[in-house]
């Protein structure tokens, strides 16, 4: 009985790391596609540079 329980969780386990997963990825995918052309034409705009993470999470978000 005991071994049942313990596969089982470790099921859980594994769906819970790949919803995770999914959900970091979708949220990436959603950042770089949506709200970081916004703000980078806000900072062109005001003739500021981007701060150094944003350029880094800009040129590799694709990675990500």
């Amino acid at each position: 009985m005991r071994k049942l329980v313990r596969e089982r969780s470790g099921w859980g386990w594994l769906l819970i790391g790949l919803l995770s997963s999914g959900t970091a990825a979708v949220g990436c995918t959603a950042l770089g596609r949506f709200a970081l052309p916004q703000f980078v034409s806000q900072f062109a705009e005001a003739g500021q540079p981007l701060p150094l993470i944003t350029q880094l999470f800009a040129s590799s978000y694709g990675l990500a």
